[in-house]
């Protein structure tokens, strides 16, 4: 299972070719137009997805692929991801020990009462 998979499975591909109003014959390595369907490629996974032609394209052909916004791939998603999930580790361990400090904190400035309680039981316990 790669990453790129991964990725396009929780946020979606990334198919520039699939809201344009026609592709051009330039524009094969990004997408097809059969017989009424298109078929168009994630530019995370390069996985081919079939679609339909759209209804009310954002523009009329693709602008070149220098000048496509390229999502994150290999060395760079696996770092975004790491990244991601130290932050996920830190915030969980900060709300860990933030409760034990709480839990800390109030056992030490209610113990009295209850160090008093246990005395005054011990001390009963004697006398009987």
């Amino acid at each position: 299972m790669d990453r790129e998979t991964v990725v396009c499975a929780v946020r979606g591909h990334v198919t520039p070719a699939e809201d344009v109003a026609r592709l051009r014959p330039e524009d094969s390595g990004l997408g097809i137009d059969v017989d009424g369907r298109r078929f168009v490629r994630c530019l995370r996974c390069d996985a081919w997805l079939e679609t339909t032609l759209p209804q009310s394209p954002k523009t009329e052909t693709l602008p070149p692929l220098s000048e496509l916004e390229l999502p994150r791939r290999g060395r760079q998603l696996r770092d975004a991801i790491v990244l991601r999930l130290i932050a996920i580790d830190r915030g969980f361990h900060f709300v860990i020990f933030a409760a034990l400090a709480w839990l800390f904190l109030y056992l030490g400035t209610n113990l009295h009462p209850l160090q008093s309680d246990a005395s005054c039981q011990g001390m009963l316990e004697v006398l009987w």
